[in-house]
């Protein structure tokens, strides 16, 4: 800090102890700063040591910001690519399942049921006409087991 009253220099003026530095450096050595920079070594002081480490350090900083963000881009665009196949799936998987409910419909209570009803109710009925004594359990069977699907898709047709 500056003591009260002093004003700081105007900017882009040196303090006069560096420019004494810079005009021995100038005097005894003229081509050291051409030789520093050949060499990339960065000619500085204690005090602006410090500032220059700090850049350095906020620039690598940023730098490793800006390679993980470009990983994490890299990361949601690779995620992307999974999440439409992974969709493309499931929309496969339930027109699948569509499908296959009209099946079981149509093997439950459509034309597929009712073709196999049709056979069975004239057996019965042939049966009955003739008087055909015998065990009615198998048919018996048959008839209730058509009876519970019946009962079960009128159920799910409550539901829908």
């Amino acid at each position: 800090l500056l003591p009260f009253g002093t004003s700081y220099p105007p900017f882009g003026t040196c303090p006069p102890n560096r420019i004494k530095r810079i005009s021995f450096i100038q005097q005894h050595k003229p081509s050291l700063i051409d030789e520093s920079v050949a060499k990339r070594v960065i000619l500085c002081s204690p005090l602006t040591l410090y500032t220059f480490l700090g850049v350095v350090r906020q620039a690598t900083d940023s730098f490793h910001m800006e390679q993980n963000a470009n990983e994490v881009l890299l990361l949601l665009k690779n995620f992307g690519t999974a999440w439409k196949s992974y969709t493309k799936y499931l929309k496969d998987i339930q027109r699948h399942f569509d499908q296959m409910q009209k099946k079981l419909k149509a093997v439950t209570t459509g034309r597929v049921a009712s073709n196999l009803r049709k056979p069975l109710d004239r057996v019965e009925e042939l049966t009955k006409e003739r008087g055909i004594a015998g065990s009615d359990e198998d048919l018996k069977a048959i008839t209730a087991a058509f009876e519970a699907v019946d009962d079960e898709s009128d159920e799910d047709s409550d539901d829908e």
